[in-house]
């Protein structure tokens, strides 16, 4: 899983776990494309090789700890980098920044100073969130797990601006090294890989119109969540979901409706949603 090509293309690095989404048990493998020797290299995930082609960051799972690793010495041993309680850590082209997510949050971090530098919450509830810097630096793509309705995101670094660029199931994005080529993982019920031509002096928002603001976003999802709840009035998920929703747009009221909808819909799980709506 996750494989992810050296920057001279000897090298793919990737993550093997001994059954499904095992992922604390996840370790960091690569394969030397000339001899085709595999090694395994540590104990950890998310794999993303440095400038140096030589050594590969990696997060482990065990301490939350971003490390680096030298791949072609079979004794080398792991640095550590940077803390991150997100577990699926990017590191900036310079190396300087550390980009992850903490549920919702997206957080951009200085490496020498430990200092947060940009913070950023999605507008629904996320269990988490995929991260990827441009090869500039200059943006962060952001997007939700499988089957999430955040749709793919562009965070411009300098202006801490954000940008829905594609709706719908789409996890990661990820720049060509010259920023003429975008391609992003397109998650169920599709599980596809789309790539765009993008004009690489212009920021991507730009490069891919029309493109939508957080409260275009909101009502988006708003009016798609109105339609399945009147095909069907029973769907707790959908009121549950329309709750956030209406949280984020400021409608308290509404909101507290529609959680304890959801709650009548879900006796098993009352006290969860009681808690919520009356927070």
């Amino acid at each position: 899983m996750d494989p992810v090509w050296s920057p001279d293309g000897r090298h793919i690095a990737y993550v093997r776990e001994p059954y499904l989404n095992a992922y604390r048990e996840e370790e960091v493998w690569f394969i030397a494309l000339s001899s085709g020797e595999e090694r395994r290299l540590a104990r950890g995930g998310y794999p993303r090789w440095s400038r140096d082609p030589g050594h590969l960051f990696y997060h482990s799972r065990s301490d939350n700890m971003v490390y680096s690793i030298a791949v072609d010495d079979p004794d080398a041993k792991p640095a550590p980098v940077i803390r991150s309680q997100g577990w699926y850590p990017g590191i900036s082209p310079d190396e300087k920044y550390v980009a992850y997510a903490v549920g919702r949050t997206l957080h951009v971090i200085e490496i020498s100073t430990g200092k947060r530098t940009a913070t950023r919450s999605a507008p629904t509830p996320e269990p988490g969130m995929l991260v990827q810097w441009s090869a500039d630096g200059r943006e962060v793509s952001v997007g939700g797990f499988d089957l999430s309705s955040l749709g793919l995101w562009v965070f411009e670094v300098e202006s801490q601006k954000a940008w829905e660029i594609f709706d719908g199931s789409v996890s990661l994005g990820v720049w060509s090294p010259d920023r003429t080529r975008f391609a992003f993982d397109v998650r169920g019920p599709f599980w596809e890989i789309w790539m765009a031509e993008i004009r690489p002096d212009l920021p991507t928002a730009q490069a891919l119109p029309p493109v939508q603001t957080k409260e275009e976003h909101l009502r988006g999802l708003r009016e798609k969540l109105d339609r399945a709840i009147e095909a069907d009035p029973e769907d707790r998920i959908a009121f549950h979901r329309r709750g956030h929703l209406r949280e984020a747009l400021g409608d308290g009221e509404g909101a507290a409706e529609d959680f304890s909808a959801s709650l009548c819909s879900d006796p098993d799980n009352a006290d969860l949603y009681f808690v919520r709506a009356a927070a």
